[in-house]
């Protein structure tokens, strides 16, 4: 492949990745899930992982919000748990 195929090919698949970040996230929306946005402080209310240390109250700010629509969140006790919609509950404070 020459270098305008590579250049071609990265562009291509870059946007392919952002629509495909958009329709799920737009998904998440639909069913009710409200994402906040990165840099948005959360409180965990529940989650499904069973070998987190975290416990309900603990509190954390959004750093990322992946195309699947998971909630990357720097816990403030130092965790990195990633919260999903539909198997975690958290509320925005």
């Amino acid at each position: 492949m020459g270098y305008r195929q590579d250049v071609r090919w990265a562009q291509t698949t870059g946007r392919l990745a952002r629509e495909a970040e958009r329709a799920e996230l737009e998904r998440a929306r639909v069913r009710g899930y409200a994402l906040p946005k990165p840099g948005t402080r959360v409180r965990l209310v529940s989650t499904s992982d069973l070998h987190t240390r975290l416990k309900p109250g603990d509190e954390g700010t959004v750093s990322l919000i992946d195309a699947l629509g998971t909630l990357f969140v720097d816990w403030d006790s130092g965790s990195s748990l990633g919260l999903i919609a539909g198997e975690d509950r958290w509320e925005v404070i």
